[in-house]
């Protein structure tokens, strides 16, 4: 995570937000779990005039290589300028317009209730986990393990497939403990080869020993 040198009136004004903003509800359904999750415009109508209250701008600029998608997400403290942002790279499952769309999308969502803590209503949550992952048939090549397609159900509400690489990067990228360990009910739910499960698994430990030995935010 970058930030500026200050970050005093930055911290206060964010502290104001997430004493006004209350939970976020869940406005749309995922149609393969018939359950309801945060929508992205959701999200912005709840926080938008609450940031704008305090003093507060958010900004995501999304680019990339054609190959991957990278989020970089600035919180900003109009008055003082002082800053905080972070970065985020995903691989899209279909490198077409929809694919890297929905890509967009669902990492400016997962970044919005990271850098601003945002608590999303899980009424649901616990009907969620009781579904069974669906029967999707992945080609199975002599391929890495890092290089086959996971399926994850995430606690937004949301389906997506990526690779090894991109939750490698999401969890390396973690910088609290509530965001690292809602990251890792969302890989435990992954569809995974026993190797991959190993690689996860030792990622997540010690990135959890990095943040609570004070050296992450």
């Amino acid at each position: 995570m970058n930030r500026s040198e200050s970050i005093i009136s930055l911290a206060k004004a964010l502290l104001k937000f997430q004493s006004s903003i209350g939970t976020i509800k869940k406005d749309a359904q995922n149609p393969h779990f018939k359950s309801n999750f945060a929508s992205l415009s959701g999200i912005l109508d709840a926080v938008s005039p609450v940031l704008s209250e305090v003093g507060l701008v958010i900004l995501q600029h999304p680019s990339g290589d054609g190959t991957v998608v990278n989020l970089e997400t600035i919180l900003i403290h109009a008055e003082t300028g002082e800053y905080m942002s972070s970065e985020f790279t995903m691989k899209p499952v279909k490198l077409d317009p929809q694919g890297i769309g929905s890509c967009i999308t669902y990492m400016r969502r997962y970044a919005l209730g990271s850098i601003l803590e945002l608590n999303i209503d899980d009424d649901d949550g616990n009907a969620a986990s009781q579904q069974k992952q669906p029967a999707k048939q992945y080609s199975k090549p002599e391929a890495k393990a890092d290089e086959q397609p996971l399926f994850v159900y995430d606690s937004f509400g949301t389906e997506f497939v990526c690779s090894v690489d991109s939750l490698l990067t999401c969890i390396s990228s973690a910088m609290t403990a509530p965001y690292l360990s809602g990251l890792g009910q969302a890989i435990a739910k992954t569809v995974k080869t026993p190797e991959q499960r190993d690689e996860l698994a030792r990622a997540y430990k010690e990135r959890m020993e990095y943040i609570k030995g004070g050296e992450g935010l």
